[in-house]
């Protein structure tokens, strides 16, 4: 999906259409996030129980580490649009300076965490303390390079997305609170997210312009398969 805005993102910026380009780099941010939930919210709640399906007797810390990292992707998605933009007007040398500083200060984080004595999953704690820093880099630098006030990203991403997620993630929670560790738990919190994931994003995600293209994309996809037959 990402790859599909980039295109269209880079076309705008050389149009000159900055805020075609800015509502383009805020749905990607958006969207690419919620379908990251989509599969992140069920791994995250259900790691301990996949885990011992694949690997029947998982290392200790295993799960805690994936979650961390799952959690650091949906974080890196939540400002991915941004970056798309900021690359596309070719101005990424002090940018790129900022979110490589970052991310490197993962490792003395991770460091000094495991000479104050914490558990070896603090390198993954110190890895989402990176991540934080690397999405509110991503928006400083959208503000001063493209003039896009921070409250667009607050309003525009992070409140639909903090929304699905509430809600998808009360909902996948729900069956796990209610149900002793089994496959059939894993499906029903599986299923859960996923139709609170999808239905949320709908009404509260979604603008109605949004809606609109879904809609035709919709209808011109079933137009077709009846076509094809």
């Amino acid at each position: 999906m990402l790859g599909a805005f980039s295109p269209e993102l880079n076309a705008s910026e050389g149009r000159g259409d900055r805020n075609r380009m800015l509502i383009l780099a805020q749905q990607a941010s958006k969207f690419g996030t919620i379908l990251v939930l989509i599969f992140a919210i069920p791994l995250i709640i259900e790691m301990d129980y996949i885990l011992k399906l694949w690997l029947r007797e998982p290392p200790i810390y295993t799960a805690l580490f994936c979650q961390f990292i799952l959690a650091a992707f949906l974080l890196d998605k939540l400002t991915t649009g941004y970056m798309m933009a900021v690359n596309a007007m070719g101005v990424i040398a002090a940018y790129q300076a900022t979110v490589g500083t970052c991310l490197v200060m993962t490792v003395p984080l991770a460091w000094v965490f495991l000479a104050l004595g914490a558990q070896p999953t603090s390198v993954g704690l110190a890895f989402i303390i990176a991540m934080v820093g690397v999405s509110v880099g991503r928006v400083l630098w959208a503000r001063r390079l493209l003039s896009v006030p921070i409250r667009h990203w607050l309003w525009d991403v992070l409140l639909p997305v903090g929304t699905v997620t509430l809600a998808a993630s009360s909902a996948a929670l729900l069956p796990r609170l209610l149900l002793l560790p089994s496959f059939s738990r894993l499906v029903l919190v599986t299923i859960a997210s996923v139709l609170t994931t999808i239905v949320t994003a709908w009404l509260f995600a979604m603008n109605d312009a949004e809606r609109s293209v879904i809609k035709k994309i919709a209808i011109q996809m079933l137009t077709n398969k009846i076509g094809n037959k």
